[in-house]
């Protein structure tokens, strides 16, 4: 399943607080959206994934710091009509996949 609604990462973001989401769906493009990394990206359908990045951030300070601060960053880039013409943008591009 994916996540497509950014609410969640955005407000981790806000408080400094380090994200991490699924390779699926839309809440990437926060954590990615700077020029550093403000979280983590994990393939959505591996549990074992998801335990190493949990595991990583648990045992280093520094990383959940640096992402927390990071991510507040790159959150302070998007606002609310770009999240929208965004989202416009990717369903519409989604409809005018024709099946196959």
């Amino acid at each position: 399943r994916s996540e497509t609604r950014q609410h969640t990462p955005l407000a981790c973001a806000s408080m400094t607080t380090c994200p991490s989401v699924s390779d699926r769906g839309g809440p990437q493009s926060i954590v990615t959206g700077g020029e550093k990394p403000g979280g983590l990206v994990v393939k959505g359908d591996d549990p074992e994934a998801w335990v190493d990045a949990l595991e990583a951030l648990l045992e280093n300070a520094t990383l959940r710091h640096d992402f927390g601060n990071q991510g507040h960053e790159n959150m302070c880039d998007f606002d609310i009509k770009d999240s929208f013409l965004y989202f416009v943008q990717t369903h519409r591009g989604i409809l005018e996949i024709e099946p196959k």
